[in-house]
């Protein structure tokens, strides 16, 4: 996710649907490799499904919000309505397979559908049988990755 809203930033083209009010759930990898663990320890987990987060719920517009802030770059989001951003995405990737572009358009239907709609899962089967608490929190995790977030839009130095 970071890549896609770093890149957007930086091409100035990145908007949001509805106010950016969809909410996300987010996943740092630290939480994400704590959880494996706590599965591998556990053998009623074999063949079980597990959602993992971080614990809290993020609408986008926050999200993308801290990354600005991150930045220090001033930004202003603009509004556009979903079906127009849906069809905006569907045209370029279908004119990126018509030209046979190697690279990936700077918009797509998975893209669109993220801004749009609520992405929130429930961990609490998670804590109950795997006893996982996110070790990491958002807020921690933004600052573990602000080097990386900046490198993404200024290069790397």
């Amino acid at each position: 996710v970071l890549p896609f809203v770093v890149n957007g930033l930086k091409a100035r083209r990145l908007m949001i649907e509805g106010g950016g009010e969809n909410v996300l759930s987010l996943t740092f990898i630290d939480n994400a490799v704590a959880a494996i663990l706590l599965a591998l320890e556990k053998p009623d987990a074999t063949c079980r499904v597990y959602n993992i987060t971080d614990g809290i719920k993020v609408t986008s517009k926050k999200f993308i919000d801290d990354i600005i802030s991150i930045l220090g770059i001033k930004y202003h989001l603009k509004n556009i309505p979903y079906s127009l951003l849906y069809s905006m995405a569907y045209f370029f990737e279908q004119y990126y397979i018509l030209t046979r572009r190697q690279t990936k358009p700077p918009l797509t239907r998975f893209a669109a559908r993220i801004l749009k709609y609520h992405a929130s899962f429930d961990i609490s089967r998670a804590m109950t049988e795997l006893h996982y608490h996110p070790k990491v929190t958002y807020k921690e995790a933004l600052a573990i990755c602000t080097p990386y977030i900046r490198s993404l839009y200024f290069g790397p130095k």
